[in-house]
């Protein structure tokens, strides 16, 4: 509905949707606990609210580089992508272009090859795009 609400038999569809990728072998985060809300929460009817917690090995997003890149904060852009490279490629940490081998195209460190493949082909999609594609919210 975008008014940032969850109620709780979505929350609860997230989670059993987040469970069954990891079954399945697909990269995402865990769910830890669904806590409900006495606030109503409207939708079709008035529903219980709810929030679902999640686990993750980290909750870097595209978005927190896009935050600061648009607030024209190149230095804290440069400081998010140290910190990246150091909690999850360190190997990258000594290449003179480690930016580069951070995010190859959009966001598979070294290359495509350890990136799914709807990952590759929506980063295909925007390097072939990139005229049009202004954020990550545009695709």
């Amino acid at each position: 509905m975008g008014d940032g609400r969850a109620v709780l038999r979505s929350t609860i569809r997230e989670s059993l949707a987040s469970e069954a990728m990891h079954a399945l072998g697909i990269p995402t985060t865990r769910a830890l606990t669904i806590v409900t809300s006495d606030t109503p929460v409207v939708r079709e009817t008035v529903e219980k609210g709810a929030m679902l917690m999640r686990i993750a090995q980290s909750h870097l997003r595209f978005g927190h580089f896009e935050h600061f890149y648009y607030r024209r904060e190149p230095e804290n852009v440069r400081q998010l992508a140290d910190y990246a490279i150091r909690r999850h490629w360190p190997q990258l940490q000594d290449e003179a272009d480690k930016y580069h081998l951070l995010v190859p195209g959009c966001g598979c460190p070294h290359g495509n090859h350890d990136c799914p493949l709807a990952v590759r082909r929506l980063c295909s999609w925007r390097d072939e795009h990139r005229q049009h594609v202004n954020s990550g919210a545009d695709l």
